[in-house]
C-alpha cells in the first residue's frame, strides 16, 4: 500500500506469529508501537549495559592482578635493596641510587681526612679463639665502630681484617672533615672503654685498639674493571693513616694524628707532637700528635 504525504491511517496491521494479520485502529497502533519500541530500546540498552558492566568487571579484576604483581614485585627490589645496602657505606648507597654516583670506572682528586682503627694483639686472638667466638668479638667490634663513623660522616671505605678503614669528605663533604674525624675517634675510646669493662666483669680477655688520622690529596672514585669496581680512595694519604694507626704500637698511644689533621680542628688538643716523625719508605718526614683519649 502506498502512503502519500498528507494521507492519515484509519488502521494499523501487525503481523501475528502465525502469519495473520492483527489490524489495529491508528490509535490503539501507535501505542502498541510506542511500547513495542520501548521494550526493545531497553532490551538493547540492557544488553549494552551489560556488555559495559562486563567490561568493567574484566578491568577491576586486571588491574587488581596488575597492583598485586607490582606489589610483589616492589617488595622483592625493597627486599633487594636492603641486601645491597649492607655491602654499602650509606652515603655511597644514596649517591648510587639517587644517580649521583655514575657506576663506572672514574676517578678524581680531592682532599680527604682518612681514618684507619684495629685490634691491638690481633694475631694472638686468632690463634687463641674459637673461629665462631672470633667471628662474634670481630663482629661486635666492627658493628660498634661502623657505627660511630657512619654518625659522624665518615664513609666505611673497607674492613681489612679486624681493621676499619673510612673516610671523611666522600662522597661529599659534612663539614670540617678533620674535626669529625677527631670526635669519631674519641667517641670510638669512649666505646671500647665501655667494651673493656664489660669484658672484664665477664673475666673475657681485654680488647684495646688504635687509632691513625691523616689529612691530604687523594685519589677518589670507582677503581677495578669493565666487571666490577669498588668505591674507594687512592694514595699516600691513605698509606701514611695507616702507618699512623701502626704506630701507636712503638709509642705506646691510643690515637695518632698527622699534624694536617691537628691544624684543622676547632679545638685545643694535649698531645704529645713529633715534629719529624718518619715513615718507612716515604722521603718527606711529617709532624705528628700522640694521644690518649
Amino acid at each position: 500500500m502506498k502512503i502519500n504525504k498528507g494521507d492519515t491511517l484509519e488502521e494499523i496491521s501487525l503481523p501475528k506469529p502465525d502469519g495473520s494479520i492483527f489490524k489495529l485502529s491508528e490509535t490503539k497502533g501507535k501505542k502498541v508501537l510506542l511500547t513495542f519500541y520501548r521494550i526493545a530500546g531497553c532490551s538493547f540498552c540492557n544488553l549494552r549495559l551489560n556488555e559495559l558492566n562486563n567490561a568493567h568487571l574484566q578491568l577491576e579484576n586486571l588491574n587488581l592482578n596488575l597492583e598485586k604483581k607490582v606489589e610483589e614485585r616492589t617488595s622483592e627490589l625493597r627486599e633487594l635493596s636492603q641486601k645491597l645496602a649492607k655491602y654499602f657505606s650509606p652515603q655511597v648507597y644514596e649517591s648510587i641510587f639517587s644517580g649521583k654516583l655514575d657506576v663506572k670506572v672514574q676517578t678524581k682528586r680531592k682532599h680527604l681526612t682518612v681514618f684507619f682503627s684495629d685490634l691491638q694483639g690481633f694475631t694472638e686472638l686468632t690463634e687463641r679463639l674459637e673461629p665462631e667466638v672470633l667471628t662474634e668479638l670481630l663482629t661486635q667490634y666492627l658493628t660498634e665502630m661502623s657505627n660511630i663513623a657512619i654518625k659522624w660522616g665518615g664513609t666505611i671505605d673497607k674492613f681489612i681484617g679486624d681493621a676499619v678503614m673510612a673516610t671523611f669528605g666522600t662522597p661529599v663533604s659534612q663539614g670540617n672533615d678533620a674535626q669529625n674525624a677527631f670526635e669519631c675517634a674519641r667517641k670510638m675510646q669512649i666505646a671500647m672503654n665501655q667494651w673493656s669493662k664489660e669484658r672484664a666483669e665477664k673475666k673475657l680477655p681485654q680488647i684495646t685498639h688504635r687509632i691513625g688520622i691523616h689529612f691530604g690529596p687523594c685519589i677518589i672514585g670507582n677503581i677495578g674493571g669493565d666487571q666490577r669496581v669498588e668505591f674507594t680512595v687512592l694514595g699516600d694519604t691513605v698509606n701514611v693513616a695507616n702507618r699512623l694507626c701502626d704506630a701507636c704500637k712503638k709509642f705506646d698511644s691510643q690515637v695518632i694524628i698527622s699534624d694536617a689533621v691537628a691544624k684543622r680542628l676547632s679545638e685545643e688538643i694535649k698531645s704529645d707532637f713529633e715534629a719529624n716523625f718518619s715513615i718507612p719508605g716515604r722521603t718527606e718526614k711529617i709532624g705528628i700528635h700522640k694521644l690518649q683519649l
